[in-house]
């Protein structure tokens, strides 16, 4: 399955170790876009400057989250134009990140973050990582490191990891 896939049914199972609730939903985009939306207006500086759009600012926090770097970092370096409200922008992520765990939701960044998360537990990480003797990663180049991080530690018992990727795409 996709890391996604293999990442949701794990979770499903053990996702009362890190505070969720087994029966947890998932946000897709839109969904993710609505509560940015409402974090926003609660959270939004009184300027006249132009504020990014909900769409911008999920996708600054999830390239945040998923390279693993600090969001004011990201905003530094890749959306300079945004710095003004760096902090703004931070409390919005954070009132995010709350209001998901209140609704005992995920989205799919958090779905990954939280199977490695998850993956911290000795025993979950050993009862995983033997039942995968051989992983076979396609699309590699494609993985962020929180993906590679999954499949270390799903390979750490058996070392068996087979990835393919398309040079032309690297």
């Amino acid at each position: 399955g996709t890391f996604h896939h293999i990442a949701y049914r794990i979770l499903k199972q053990y996702a009362s170790l890190i505070g969720f609730g087994n029966n947890f939903s998932v946000l897709d985009t839109d969904d993710s876009e609505s509560i940015i939306k409402i974090c926003i207006k609660e959270n939004r500086p009184d300027t006249t400057e132009r504020f990014p759009s909900a769409g911008n600012v999920l996708s600054a926090i999830s390239y945040s989250r998923n390279a693993s770097r600090p969001l004011a970092e990201v905003i530094e370096e890749r959306y300079s134009q945004w710095q003004m409200f760096q902090v703004e922008i931070g409390r919005i992520a954070a009132a995010y990140e709350t209001r998901k765990k209140e609704a005992n939701a995920m989205d799919f960044d958090d779905l990954l973050i939280n199977l490695l998360l998850l993956f911290n537990d000795p025993a979950v990480a050993k009862k995983f990582s033997t039942q995968f003797q051989y992983i076979l990663v396609d699309e590699y180049q494609d993985t962020n490191s929180i993906q590679a991080a999954i499949v270390n530690k799903l390979a750490s018992v058996h070392k068996n990891i087979l990835v393919v990727g398309d040079d032309a795409q690297s």
